[in-house]
């Protein structure tokens, strides 16, 4: 799986931006998972412990995606054709679609904000290998949007990966300069993880 680096160089950028009112008032909704040892998947010591502040609630519907209308038109498109359930992110005012990708039956969303933090969304992976960058460090499991998924750090921010049958779902949140003190904490990322909802199929 590329790393985030270079997807932000890779993928076109299609300028899109959010709107007041496009996304819900921002609160946590994270379900912390007991865990067992800092070693494997099954066996984690340390729960997760959501943000107070920075997730906006899960709802249903398409309109809640982050993204202008035409993302939400093509999200709807997207979920129409996929043969596994379609999610898009749901972000603070500020945030934008830079860009969408299906290659191989595989989805990627791109989202970015002003302060130069990036995540991307990747939908019908196979396996973890074609999705994310790294899964050496397991750090506990928690809410993905329905699902539950594994929390991993990575060096300029954090990575989940779920699997629902053979259907991969991962997201990866990053900071564009490594020099940046300014890094995205875990509990952010755990909330911006819980808040991803379900496109629903036309």
């Amino acid at each position: 799986m590329r790393r985030m680096a270079v997807v932000v160089v890779a993928l076109a950028v299609l300028g899109c931006s959010t709107t007041a009112g496009q996304s819900p008032t921002p609160q946590s909704t994270a379900r912390v998972v007991a865990l067992t040892t800092p070693t494997s998947e099954s066996s984690l010591t340390r729960a997760l412990t959501p943000s107070p502040t920075s997730a906006p609630s899960p709802t249903s519907g398409v309109a809640a995606c982050t993204g202008t209308d035409a993302n939400r038109a093509s999200f709807i498109q997207i979920a129409a054709i996929v043969p596994f359930n379609f999610y898009c992110a749901v972000f603070p005012i500020g945030w934008q679609v830079k860009a969408t990708q299906t290659n191989q039956g595989n989805t990627a969303i791109l989202y970015a904000n002003a302060s130069g933090w990036v995540v991307e969304l990747e939908e019908g992976c196979g396996t973890s290998a074609q999705c994310l960058t790294d899964t050496q460090d397991p750090i506990g499991s928690t809410s993905f949007g329905d699902m539950t998924g594994t929390v991993y750090s990575m060096n300029l921010g954090y990575e989940i990966w779920s699997q629902t049958g053979g259907t991969g779902y991962a997201m990866m949140a990053s900071r564009a300069d490594i020099s940046d003190p300014n890094k995205i904490t875990q509990a952010q990322f755990i909330a911006w993880a819980a808040a991803i909802i379900q496109v629903p199929k036309a």
